[in-house]
């Protein structure tokens, strides 16, 4: 968790630092994806080029209404992760990474923070991690209780607290998400074989080493070996 913690704390001074209009740009991406995308995945709703061009100045004056309080907004968010501790949390978590990618020049915080308190609980949150690696099973569910599809934020935050927890139950499981068809996951799952050493899966990262059509993906594929020989 060092490391983690260290790279909480890198990504936080990042975010103080931000240009003011790198924040608007990410923040107005947020509130547009929030108001365009959760109706669509929760209620099948689709929207005409009319409605997204209402939606992207709606998304416009959110954003200037709540960019002076999004630092706050942000702490609190982390103050409330930071309570989240049992089983029955770990949806929380995920829900809240599902919605932000960890590169985010502006929400990187959060998704390390909810991450990092998925690898506080341990071991036990290893099956919904590990059905939130597949595609077919993601163990979401929107307020009116059906499931959500699942997308690269939510299995890219499995495959990582999959790699930091460590355990080699998750071989087999991280195995099969090498498969998966966007390049930032299948470098998040190289990395996290090499972290828990995963000899079975030496076959697969040679090929994605050698073969995979993203250069980070090869990178990451070939590192894992070197950590997996060491």
């Amino acid at each position: 968790m060092i490391e983690h913690d260290e790279k909480l704390r890198e990504q936080e001074r990042k975010e103080k630092e931000l240009p003011f209009a790198r924040k608007f740009f990410q923040a107005w991406l947020i509130f547009f994806l929030a108001i365009g995308w959760a109706p669509y995945l929760v209620l099948g709703v689709h929207f005409g080029a009319l409605s997204v061009i209402v939606i992207a100045a709606g998304a416009a004056v959110l954003t200037l209404i709540f960019l002076p309080f999004l630092g706050k907004m942000k702490e609190s968010s982390r103050n409330k992760i930071q309570t989240y501790k049992e089983n029955r949390d770990i949806p929380k978590l995920l829900a809240t990474a599902y919605w932000i990618h960890p590169g985010s020049a502006l929400e990187g915080s959060t998704w390390l923070a909810a991450t990092g308190a998925i690898i506080e609980i341990g071991v036990q949150s290893i099956p919904l991690l590990e059905q939130a690696l597949d595609p077919k099973t993601c163990p979401l569910k929107s307020p009116m209780g059906t499931s959500i599809k699942s997308n690269p934020n939510l299995r890219l935050a499995a495959a990582y607290c999959l790699g930091r927890i460590g355990n080699p139950s998750s071989e087999p499981a991280l195995i099969r998400a090498l498969d998966d068809e966007t390049p930032d996951v299948r470098k998040y799952v190289s990395e996290a074989l090499g972290r828990i050493k995963g000899k079975a899966a030496v076959a697969k990262l040679q090929s994605l080493s050698t073969a995979d059509l993203d250069k980070d993906v090869r990178d990451a594929a070939a590192k894992a070996l070197g950590e997996i020989e060491s």
